[in-house]
């Protein structure tokens, strides 16, 4: 990757998909082994939109089927509660490499995300948003170089109630659990969804002693491999998503 950007790769990520009427007995397990996190230090459950870019022939779908052991993609988020969102997104760049991953991101205006997908510099606004970041500018040009070189544009949007658990002082250790997935094209009205609920445990600088008990209390088989992303493209049809672009 030719872009500038500092490479630690000290993730990583277990997703297991599960039925839905499972979400409670995953949230009071995970609750015993890491405290909840809260929206905005007051709501439990945080709304998600994640919209993700793919190039014109949707070569980051195909990486992930391919399991290609690299692979990096861009996505936005915009986090809410009950349907209100916020003011501004988070545009994250994302890359795997052999198992482990690293994420990036910064914040601007909704505005802003606007203005930067349709090809205009927003360094200044990026700096303003992000004044306690220091690598803020260097992951905006990361994000704005990729975007640029692989012809980047949005294709589907995942939409989700999410719960976490975390440590608050270190996100090293992290449980998050997804329901009401939500998949839909960009351009137009067509949705489909995932009937489940996804359950996702990351971990930073090794792996948490208590996880093997955790796993153990919830009788959870080897985790699967799982893409929102990718399923969002195979629910849709990559026929209309290549038509779209």
């Amino acid at each position: 990757m030719n872009e500038s950007l500092k490479l630690i790769f000290n993730r990583r990520e277990r997703k297991f998909p599960l039925t839905q009427d499972r979400w409670d007995g995953v949230a009071e397990c995970a609750g015993n082994y890491l405290p909840t996190q809260k929206y905005d230090g007051v709501h439990s459950i945080t709304c998600i939109h994640t919209t993700y870019l793919d190039t014109p022939r949707l070569d980051s779908y195909r990486e992930y089927l391919e399991s290609r052991p690299i692979r990096k993609k861009i996505r936005i988020r915009q986090y809410g509660y009950d349907g209100v969102f916020e003011e501004r997104c988070w545009v994250e760049i994302k890359i795997k490499r052999y198992g482990e991953s690293l994420k990036r991101r910064f914040c601007c205006s909704n505005g802003g995300v606007v203005a930067l997908l349709a090809g205009e510099d927003i360094l200044e606004e990026v700096l303003r948003a992000n004044a306690n970041r220091p690598d803020a500018a260097e992951i905006y040009q990361a994000s704005r170089s990729m975007m640029a070189k692989r012809r980047l544009r949005p294709v589907v949007r995942v939409d989700y109630e999410r719960l976490a658990f975390e440590e608050p002082a270190s996100d090293s250790t992290r449980i998050t659990i997804d329901r009401n997935v939500r998949f839909r094209t960009t351009r137009e009205s067509t949705s489909a969804g995932f009937g489940g609920i996804i359950m996702e445990v990351k971990c930073a600088n090794g792996v948490p002693k208590w996880l093997a008990d955790f796993r153990r209390d919830l009788a959870l088989d080897g985790p699967s491999r799982f893409s929102k992303f990718a399923r969002a493209v195979g629910e849709l049809g990559t026929e209309r998503l290549l038509k779209n672009q």
